[in-house]
């Protein structure tokens, strides 16, 4: 489900789906978006956090990438390859004071990548510099981040996308001036909340059981 969905299906639970509305599309999405991102940010060990696949694809002549939001990269588990090839070349994952070490004592080389460094400003620099296209690979850690625009959907599976839905809700029974309205807002949120917050927990955090549904 997109956040545009997500609006739309916010709208009719909060009995706003009429023009003209009480509520701006706008505001509706920073209200979604601040609902996922608080979500993500409950905890830093969420599964869904995790990926293991492609990093970014170098670009012949450029060695630096912006990777804003990468997190973490675990370092046994980086190899590169060419596109559509199956020959996998592992790489090493250096700090940036240990790339400048290595780089006192050894010449640069030339070839597939070998190295990929975190720099000091957050981007990963890949070395040798890059002659032509090459994927990176490996486990990647995520930060939390909120909808960028409306076509955006949450990083876990369809199952649980209404669950920003419901988390968005909670803010609009605070914000709504109609308190029969906000009385039916507030019993949807008893009805869906509590059990999809609780099968959300138990998929996505690793010691099950152990978290209840948070409102």
């Amino acid at each position: 489900m997109t956040a545009l969905e997500m609006i739309t299906k916010l709208r009719i639970a909060m009995g706003d789906d009429i023009e003209p509305y009480a509520v701006s599309s706008n505001t509706i999405f920073q209200w979604l978006s601040d609902a996922y991102l608080r979500i993500q940010i409950e905890f830093d060990q969420w599964k869904f956090l995790h990926q293991r696949g492609l990093i970014f694809t170098t670009t012949a002549g450029v060695a630096e990438y912006n990777t804003f939001n990468i997190r973490e990269i675990k370092g046994s588990s980086v190899f590169c390859k060419k596109a559509a090839e199956l020959a996998r070349y592992p790489m090493c994952l250096y700090s940036y004071d240990d790339w400048v070490r290595k780089e006192q004592v050894n010449a640069q080389s030339s070839g597939h990548p070998l190295h990929l460094i975190l720099l000091p400003n957050g981007n990963y620099r890949v070395e040798p510099d890059p002659t032509e296209a090459w994927e990176i690979w490996g486990d990647v850690w995520y930060n939390p981040m909120g909808f960028v625009d409306v076509q955006d959907s949450p990083i876990w599976d369809e199952t649980f996308h209404d669950l920003v839905v419901w988390e968005a809700l909670k803010l609009a029974v605070l914000e709504w001036p109609d308190n029969k309205k906000a009385a039916r807002m507030q019993a949807n949120l008893t009805v869906n909340l509590p059990s999809m917050r609780r099968a959300f927990n138990y998929r996505y955090l690793e010691t099950k059981g152990s978290a209840g549904p948070l409102m």
